[in-house]
């Protein structure tokens, strides 16, 4: 490990202490497991010391140097009477390995932790240091979270690349920005920093959201560390719940909002007596239908009814079977005309019907056999005192650009212009 590598190894580990804001024990070896330097100086214990050879009774840190893999373990601490949480992480220098990097901290038993000290202690899973001008990278912190990532891979792009599979496929076109070398370069000359939600795979197969930022160090540094820049990887897991269980309130909220509105709308232009449109859903909807008319070219169907008699039924039978007799012609008119025709009630015995048509359609003459079939067939077999009757007319034709409708411009014939 040369003498400007270890230099810069000190400084990107000043950086991840102020960013995990919690107590970090390190101690960074060469390949050979000679300690080149500890932090802090003065907290070293059974006999470990810049320049001595670490005994390393387990094996990991052999391992890690040799197989470049990361490696998150507990450390006995005998003689102090207490364990230790720590990460083995291997440093690469011009492509190989050239030493390791220890991290320690004191565990918490996360049943007594505040929501800000288990904050402090999960917010990282990772902490990459990547070079801007090769693409090298290097791992300097990890806590066990960091177990999905992939390791032993010297270039971002590659590690991007292998890490994109473990990425939720929805979220894998966000994720992308990370696996291109040469536009991450050309973004970083832009702005500070690149910046992603993803969900990301764990070992055991589910889903977990991680905020994913590569970050100049010159923003976090007041001296600026030349070419070098941070891939961090935090855990929001439990923030986007929080955010998604908001967005699904305020979702279902303005769904019940809509919905009241859509009631209260379709109220405002309904008939109450016969459930057809009023004069008022009439214009609003006959509009829209005369509009598209002369945007298509087609023809305006109009017809016009009003029930015969209706005052000599009131007269004679009440008002009650005035509405009743009322609602049969509406339910009539209803059955006769196609479903995209627009229905409405004008007045009090008076009906208007509205639908778009071809030139050449037969729709005006089969309503109008309907409807009068059905009068007829209503007669027939109902036992009211009296019989249903109505006056009607219909003309078809091209929409101008206005058209008056009254009862007495109506005439029965074929579409004409």
């Amino acid at each position: 490990m040369t003498k400007e590598k270890l230099e810069q190894l000190k400084e990107i580990l000043a950086i991840v202490r102020k960013l995990i804001t919690m107590d970090i024990y390190y101690a960074v070896f060469d390949k050979d497991c000679v300690v080149q330097y500890i932090y802090p100086e003065d907290g070293h214990q059974d006999g470990i010391y810049v320049g001595c050879v670490f005994p390393d009774p387990t094996g990991k840190l052999g391992e890690v140097i040799k197989t470049g893999k990361c490696i998150h373990n507990y450390l006995p601490m005998e003689k102090l009477g207490f364990t230790m949480e720590g990460n083995l992480i291997p440093v690469y220098e011009d492509g190989e390995i050239c030493g390791a990097v220890s991290s320690a901290y004191l565990p918490v038993n996360r049943q007594q932790m505040t929501a800000r000290e288990l904050a402090i202690q999960s917010v990282y899973y990772l902490i990459m240091s990547v070079d801007v001008k090769s693409g090298h990278c290097s791992p300097v912190y990890f806590n066990d979270g960091g177990r999905q990532f992939p390791s032993n891979i010297q270039r971002f792009d590659a590690f991007c690349g292998k890490m994109l599979k473990e990425v939720h496929p929805d979220d894998q076109k966000e994720f992308g920005q990370f696996v291109q070398f040469e536009q991450i370069q050309k973004q970083l000359n832009r702005k500070k920093s690149i910046m992603a939600e993803c969900r990301v795979k764990e070992a055991g197969g589910s889903y977990r959201w991680m905020e994913l930022v590569l970050r100049q160090i010159e923003e976090l540094e007041e001296e600026r560390i030349s070419d070098k820049i941070l891939f961090m990887v935090r855990d929001i897991h439990e923030r986007k719940l929080k955010e998604e269980l908001v967005l699904e309130e305020n979702r279902k909220l303005i769904e019940q909002l809509q919905n009241n509105n859509d009631n209260l709308f379709r109220q405002s232009m309904t008939d109450e007596l016969t459930k057809l449109y009023n004069r008022k859903g009439l214009a609003y909807l006959g509009m829209r239908l005369l509009e598209k008319a002369k945007e298509k070219g087609r023809y305006v169907y109009t017809f016009v009814a009003d029930l015969n008699g209706l005052k000599h039924i009131n007269d004679t039978c009440g008002h009650k079977e005035g509405d009743e007799a009322i609602k049969v012609i509406a339910d009539q008119l209803k059955a006769a005309v196609p479903e995209f025709a627009i229905v409405a009630r004008t007045g009090g015995d008076e009906f208007t019907v509205l639908a778009e048509l071809g030139e050449e359609s037969s729709v005006p003459e089969e309503i109008e056999q309907r409807f009068v079939d059905s009068m007829s067939e209503f007669n027939r077999t109902s036992s009211l005192p009296y019989r249903i009757a109505a006056s009607f007319g219909w003309e078809c034709r091209q929409p101008k650009w206005r058209i008056w409708m009254t009862a007495s411009a109506m005439r029965t014939g074929r579409c004409m212009k």
